[in-house]
């Protein structure tokens, strides 16, 4: 790695001109940064790196001046990142079998500072500054996300749905145990709720491991969003996995996959990548006023097949680093939404104490709501995902009992499953 050298305000590792911008006002429709004043720093060059770096953090480029060598280092790392990244992708057939041009994501997400380097193959990258996002939990909240997966949710009782259907007979269960027209199901409500703020369905499994590995093909244009009486959006529905850790003497917990979203400013719907970790009384987000590929009018096509690992890695002896990694067909080259098809790879990361091993993994199909709100407002919702080759470091886990609040799971053997979330639109597919 080059020698960073840092003199006057700042020395970015950067070719040619690069531009701090004002956070007073953005765009975000366009995806692009707007400001009264546009802020043009002195800059060194010292690298071959042809990177735009845009400040959208509540910091002007002159208070920031402090941190402009850190700024400055994590850019040069997330670059060579990337070109490993790319690199990868470009050798395998596997990943990228139509050979898509290629868009990357990082998302670093830091203490003061996160980090959003964005590039498609062949344009400049630009990298996006923002405050963190660190959202306040409750214990209760907590307690709940981390309901005990030893635990069996179900009755038995036929108001419940306490059928588990097995092997590819049951062709997903079309219409079993549902009301057609209705769709109150096609499982009815369990007491006491299993999935908290919302509806869904839980898939726990048992394994000692650090990563987490699964593809979901999704549900397409069929999927809807959780809405009330009146038909009006109350949340969003989530297809993920993710762990149940401690670190130190608190519980840590991710969730971690894609969410269905509309993209800015238009009708249509498409998967994104979702990030969640929380830990005592903190959830760590991405930023709320986030740009790049797959947060503007930009994500990965309805109805396709995404890859999904949630991992941790242990950069030191008392350093955990919570990595997710979601890459597939997204619609567009830009967040703009212009360009043609690519192969988008998303990778998300945060650094944390150190966090033992989890045993406790599990997979979700759910359409959540605020918690502020009764489960009983979501009138209509509808998700579901093929959830297939599910492995944690490599090996088969053992799969529990899954929680059920209008939901569905057919087991198809060797860590294969689909699981589904319908409630009141009568769709079984």
């Amino acid at each position: 790695m080059k020698k960073i050298v840092v003199t006057c305000l700042v020395c970015f590792l950067l070719i040619g001109q690069v531009f701090f911008m004002s956070a007073a006002t953005h765009d975000i429709a366009s995806g692009l940064p707007r400001s009264d004043v546009e802020l043009a720093i002195e800059l060194e060059t010292f690298s071959n790196l042809d990177v735009n770096v845009v400040n959208y953090t509540e910091r002007s480029s002159v208070e920031l001046g402090g941190q402009l060598r850190g700024i400055a280092s994590q850019v040069e790392s997330l670059h060579l990142m990337a070109v490993e990244e790319i690199a990868s992708i470009n050798s395998s057939v596997e990943l990228n079998p139509e050979g898509l041009p290629i868009t990357l994501e990082l998302l670093v997400i830091g203490d003061e500072i996160t980090y959003l380097y964005t590039i498609t193959e062949g344009e400049s990258a630009i990298v996006y500054l923002f405050e963190p996002n660190i959202q306040s939990i409750s214990e209760a909240e907590l307690n709940a996300k981390a309901i005990d997966p030893f635990v069996s949710h179900e009755k038995n009782d036929m108001n419940y749905c306490i059928h588990e259907q097995s092997g590819t007979g049951a062709r997903y269960g079309f219409g079993i145990m549902g009301v057609p027209g209705l769709c109150n199901g096609p499982c009815a409500r369990h007491t006491p709720d299993p999935i908290p703020s919302g509806i869904g369905i839980r898939l726990p499994m048992q394994r000692s491991g650090n990563r987490l590995n699964f593809s979901v093909l999704t549900s397409g244009a069929s999927t809807r969003p959780p809405r009330n009486r009146t038909g009006t959006e109350i949340g969003a529905s989530y297809l993920y996995g993710g762990f149940i850790s401690t670190m130190g003497n608190q519980t840590i917990i991710s969730d971690m996959g894609i969410m269905h979203q509309r993209l800015e400013g238009t009708n249509q719907f498409a998967w994104r990548p979702y990030f969640s970790v929380s830990h005592g009384s903190s959830q760590h987000l991405p930023p709320t006023t986030i740009q790049g590929q797959v947060w503007g009018r930009n994500g990965f096509v309805l109805g396709s097949t995404i890859n999904i690992e949630v991992r941790i890695d242990h950069p030191s002896a008392t350093v955990s680093r919570v990595r997710l990694e979601a890459s597939g067909t997204a619609y567009h080259q830009t967040a703009q939404g212009t360009g043609a098809r690519t192969f988008l790879t998303h990778i998300a990361f945060r650094d944390f104490n150190r966090i033992n091993t989890p045993t406790n993994w599990r997979v979700l199909a759910t359409s959540a709501i605020p918690s502020n709100m009764a489960d009983s407002n979501i009138v209509t919702a509808f998700v579901s995902g093929h959830f297939n080759n599910i492995r944690v470091d490599g090996a088969l886990p053992v799969f529990l009992h899954t929680d059920r609040d209008f939901g569905f799971a057919v087991n198809n053997g060797n860590g294969n499953w689909f699981l589904q979330t319908c409630k009141g639109l009568g769709i079984y597919f």
